[in-house]
């Protein structure tokens, strides 16, 4: 028999690691996936860790078992306030600037901890924001935490944590906003649990930015010690989908070990004491900057102008087709030139008749989509329901809209809005889901049971890799297991 060539194996094992959790096992990291790896083999009913590797790229693991394999092979310990020096820079800088611009119009701020882990992290987040924002009922205030490890996300949600979950954390913080429970067990209170908006995303193969799991228009991302699981590739897709989340000038705080992987050039590199953090360059600043050419004259051009006369440059004859430009710089990214760009068609009769019927519509929809991401939801609510006036039939307009309203915390709205999407389209999936988190979420568990009972009928007999329409990406058995976990 000819024997195993155990580099081979190792191979074979990494590789799908990579390919079914977007983790990264370097040659360098080899002792730390044997490490994990032997804990878990005996869950998998394996006795020993070498039949466990050699079987494992063979397995066809489900979400539930993908789950536990993750378990194993990421590190899960954190405590509260963990860099101490990164909150202090929140609450010294960071917090201040944007409180200070958005007294006067949007108060509104949302985080998002990106592998948030058991939750201590955007707990902490919480309780700064507590300290800071005195009159908190005037603010609306999201953090969004997102972690792979489902385990982790369900311990986040109890909130109940242990005395090693508060070294280096003040008597003070531990006595206001945690109560005992148990012995050396202690649970955050109410008003900063509710707070945060704990859920599963996969940030190598899930969509964002995205109103579907409110990945859009974020002030600053959270994302420590994550970046070092993915390779080079997965990596750099992940910071860039960062930056298309954050609102223009908004903030990526890494890990001190990962400000090396942040080679991307859409971000400024801002070196502080004992800290680097890194800020969203706008898209229209580095397209100016890109091209070395500044508008001219007393006022600046618009986006939409100057890249008018570029064109025009190119060809007298040849009129540019803002369309097509539009819809490619809304997948790049580039929300604000996506904006001016059907802004400008919508405002010409010209250019408007040059689009379909179905063009048309979703020339609404995406300006809105564009909008949202950058922010700007009022914007975003207007040419949403601009799009709605013009086409009152359009299911797609009533789920962003339902969507916005989430956003502007007015339940009834967003709920309305589905109601009349599911009016016109019985079997509209999304509107489905939605309408059952809602209604999850405002504690109506009768209504959610029935729409999770309507959506498992119409999953049913479904490709598992059928994209459901309107979902982003999500497959017909990503949006299954989403209910499992959620019904």
């Amino acid at each position: 028999m000819k024997p195993i060539d155990k580099d081979i194996e190792y191979r074979k094992v990494s590789s799908f690691i990579n390919e079914e959790l977007g983790l990264n096992f370097s040659k360098e990291r080899e002792s730390d996936l044997i490490k994990g790896l032997s804990r878990a083999a005996g869950e998998f009913g394996f006795g020993n860790i070498s039949d466990f590797i050699n079987k494992l790229p063979s397995l066809k693991l489900d979400r539930e078992q993908l789950q536990i394999l993750s378990k194993y092979l990421t590190i899960g310990e954190t405590y509260f306030f963990r860099e101490k020096v990164v909150f202090d820079v929140l609450r010294n800088i960071l917090l201040p600037d944007i409180i200070a611009k958005r007294m006067e119009n949007s108060q509104f701020i949302k985080f998002w901890s990106a592998g948030c882990s058991s939750g201590e992290e955007p707990y902490s987040i919480a309780i700064l924001l507590n300290e800071i924002i005195t009159n908190s009922t005037d603010w609306d205030v999201r953090i969004l935490a997102t972690d792979i490890n489902t385990e982790q996300i369900k311990k986040a949600e109890t909130g109940i944590y242990g005395e090693w979950s508060f070294r280096d954390v003040p008597d003070r913080i531990k006595q206001f906003y945690f109560k005992a429970v148990d012995k050396q067990k202690y649970e955050i209170k109410p008003f900063i649990k509710e707070m945060v908006s704990f859920s599963y995303l996969n940030l190598v193969n899930d969509s964002y930015p995205s109103l579907v799991n409110q990945t859009n228009a974020v002030d600053i991302i959270f994302c420590r010690n994550v970046l070092m699981y993915f390779d080079k590739q997965k990596r750099e897709k992940v910071i860039a989908n960062f930056y298309n989340c954050l609102t223009d000038g908004g903030w990526l705080i890494v890990g001190l070990t990962e400000v090396g992987y942040m080679s991307n050039d859409k971000f400024k590199q801002i070196p502080l004491k004992d800290a680097i953090i890194f800020q969203k360059i706008p898209s229209s600043y580095q397209s100016t900057t890109k091209n070395s050419v500044k508008p001219t004259g007393d006022k600046k051009e618009s986006a939409i102008k100057f890249e008018a006369r570029k064109a025009g440059t190119k060809n007298n004859n040849q009129q540019p087709n803002f369309y097509e430009e539009a819809m490619s710089a809304f997948d790049r990214g580039n929300y604000q030139l996506t904006a001016d760009k059907l802004e400008s068609i919508l405002s010409d009769e010209t250019q408007l008749k040059l689009l379909s019927t179905a063009e048309k519509e979703k020339t609404f929809q995406i300006l809105s989509t564009a909008y949202a991401n950058l922010g700007k939801l009022n914007r975003a609510l207007s040419w949403c329901d601009k799009g709605l006036q013009n086409f009152k039939l359009n299911t797609q307009l009533y789920l962003l809209k339902a969507n916005l309203m989430q956003e502007f915390n007015k339940n009834d709205e967003a709920i309305e809005a589905l109601k009349k999407a599911l009016y016109l389209d019985p079997d509209y999936i999304m509107a489905h889901f939605m309408l059952a988190n809602m209604y999850k979420k405002i504690g109506k568990i009768t209504g959610a049971r029935k729409q999770f009972n309507i959506l498992t009928e119409l999953l049913t007999g479904l490709d598992g890799n059928t994209v459901i329409k309107d979902s982003e990406g999500i497959t017909a058995l990503r949006l299954k297991e989403m209910i499992d976990s959620l019904n």
